[in-house]
């Protein structure tokens, strides 16, 4: 293709790039920039000493132990579920219920963080008060205080990995199938050739093969786990300051809780503010490296041709092998009976949510908020909630707008500008570490720079803001996509453009049309994304119980108002029924939105030329 001058459509592309850079550059310099002071004055302290502020001690220890400790559990607890479930799919499971498997699995991971926070809060946690923890007091517990139980309206360390572990159940299985697809068939073939039965070829040619590329997906649901706020919150029993957890059901303050619970309520400038910005920056770097290792041990395997066999000494054969071959097919179904968790969650949340919808009338989608006192002087919760429901829509519709231009030319520059070198390498890296940034931190970064650096223009804690930090909270998703699209697109379609005399702007052109499907499965679920969002826009966007006139005023939001009514604002009355039909709204939202998204794609596939 001929290379004329600079066209408007390469000002758009490079300027693009230019934006992406800018952002990236400016959430690491702005969050270094507040949490140097803590770094430079208490070194290592930080990381080691307690947190007591009134004795001048700032150190993280204690959350960072929590962080790892429930992180830790949730692995352990997710991991050999999600290799069964995923081994299931590849190797066992028809097409029909495959596909059904993959859908629920799908859905799970739609679901906002808050709403696994509101069910462990309502359900999960009044459910092991009134049942498991006398059962474990009265055996386990009194040989062992590391499992004693300690009952609790707010949780404990056992209900945040639980929780977590379901949140990242379909990173996990994903990830996991990705890899196992990827062996090579003719290693597949040869073991079961030599008479090994299906579980035999599993476990010493499937597993072997790929288990870098599993562990690599552990590390990315690490990277997920740890970077985990409003649900955690919400769940693992919080206190101020911060404590060792000392048992398997002790409360625990983790990194992201710490920072949500107190960077709101300081000044900035006090030192406490600078360390909850250099705990902000831990917690990007931790996401940073297990993101560079994931990718690590994923080129290794990729660039490994030979085949790995585990040397099992025990085969067995015969009616042994055949008793080995289903006692795992029942290990498989009973790890895949895991996806009922997802009727659980949002079965109760549903059904709670319309029942407290009823209860509190018609009024729920047609007024606001407030706070009344009653002739008793009691404080209670009314109106309703539309507020929120415009806030939340409009909050996702803007973050899109901004953010879709800005990805999907970086996505043109990736798949049609590009060669592959350094910089197109480091571009690629910067995004999918964009990717896994955890959301706590994009919060404090939008904080600290639109709410704070940039007030003047936009307003503060604004929709503007809020909008702002959940477009560069999107940005990665959306350019990796569309870059992925026009990758897809035929190679004979591209030559026929070139052939016809057409110019880039036009091959382009046809790209757009060609992945339209897949970019607004993208735009959806960005749309999505931001939709299910809280912890960036408690910092940056509300709460608020007022409809907004203009970008520079604050907004409500369905996911912190959630938030908010489970956890900070329990003591009104009614505060549990409106926290159930946000969820119940919210969720519903989610549903529909991603069966449009179904929809829309299947719907504009028929265009596609093949």
């Amino acid at each position: 293709m001929k290379q004329g001058k600079l066209t408007f459509l390469d000002f758009l592309v490079f300027f693009s790039i230019f934006l992406m850079i800018i952002f990236f550059t400016a959430l690491i310099l702005q969050i270094s920039l507040f949490g140097f002071d803590a770094l430079q004055k208490l070194g290592l302290r930080l990381m080691f000493d307690e947190w007591n502020p009134p004795q001048e001690k700032y150190g993280i220890a204690p959350s960072l132990v929590a962080s790892f400790f429930i992180t830790g559990l949730a692995l352990l607890m997710i991991v050999p579920p999600s290799l069964l479930v995923s081994i299931f799919l590849v190797f066992y499971a028809g097409l029909t219920l495959r596909n059904i498997i993959r859908i629920v699995i799908e859905a799970l991971a739609g679901i906002p963080s808050v709403i696994f926070g509101a069910w462990g809060l309502f359900t999960l946690i009044p459910f092991m008060n009134n049942y498991l923890g006398s059962l474990v007091n009265n055996s386990i517990g009194k040989i062992f205080p590391f499992f004693k139980y300690y009952e609790t309206y707010t949780g404990n360390v056992f209900v945040a990995a639980l929780v977590v572990a379901i949140m990242i159940l379909p990173i996990l299985v994903f990830t996991q199938i990705e890899f196992l697809h990827s062996i090579p068939r003719e290693y597949i073939e040869a073991a079961l050739a030599v008479g090994a039965t299906k579980w035999q070829m599993i476990k010493t040619v499937a597993l072997p093969t790929n288990a870098l590329g599993i562990l690599a997906g552990m590390i990315l649901g690490f990277g997920r786990a740890i970077g985990e706020t409003m649900a955690i919150t919400m769940v693992s029993g919080p206190t101020n300051p911060p404590t060792f957890p000392h048992g398997l059901f002790s409360s625990a303050t983790p990194v992201t809780t710490l920072i949500l619970i107190n960077i709101g309520s300081l000044t900035p400038g006090f030192f406490e503010w600078s360390v909850l910005f250099a705990a902000a920056l831990i917690l990007l770097a931790v996401s940073a490296f297990s993101m560079f290792i994931a990718k690590l041990l994923v080129r290794y395997l990729i660039s490994k041709e030979m085949i790995h066999v585990f040397p099992f000494t025990y085969r067995p054969t015969g009616r042994w092998a055949f008793i080995e071959e289903k006692a795992i097919i029942v290990l498989m179904l009973l790890a895949s009976s895991i996806i009922l968790m997802f009727f659980w969650v949002t079965g109760d949340i549903i059904v709670n949510g319309f029942w407290c919808i009823v209860k509190i009338g018609s009024q729920v989608f047609f007024e606001t908020i407030r706070i009344e006192v009653t002739e008793s002087g009691v404080a209670i919760f009314s109106g309703g909630l539309f507020n929120d429901i415009v806030g939340s829509v409009s909050i996702s519709l803007l973050s899109v707008i901004i953010a879709f231009p800005i990805a999907f030319f970086t996505g043109v520059y990736m798949a049609e500008y590009a060669r592959e070198n350094t910089f197109t390498k480091i571009l690629r890296f910067f995004l999918d570490i964009l990717s896994s940034v955890p959301s706590v931190v994009f919060g404090v970064f939008g904080f600290a720079f639109f709410v704070i650096t940039l007030r003047t223009l936009t307003g503060g804690v604004s929709l503007l803001s809020g909008g702002l930090v959940l477009a560069i909270l999107i940005l990665p998703y959306l350019a990796r996509n569309i870059e992925e699209a026009i990758r897809t697109v035929p190679r004979n379609i591209r030559e026929a453009v070139l052939a016809l005399g057409g110019q880039r702007k036009h091959l382009i052109e046809v790209e757009f049309r060609q992945t339209l499907p897949l970019v607004l499965t993208a735009v959806l679920n960005g749309f999505l994304r931001s939709l299910s969002e809280s912890a960036p826009v408690i910092f940056t966007a509300g709460p608020s119980n007022f409809i907004p006139t203009s970008l520079w005023e604050p907004v409500g939001n369905l996911a912190v108002r959630i938030y908010l009514l489970s956890f900070e604002y329990r003591i009104y009355g009614y505060s549990i029924e409106y926290a159930y039909a946000a969820a119940a709204i919210i969720l519903i939202l989610i549903l529909i939105s991603n069966s449009l998204t179904r929809v829309v794609s299947s719907y504009f596939a028929k265009y596609v030329v093949k």
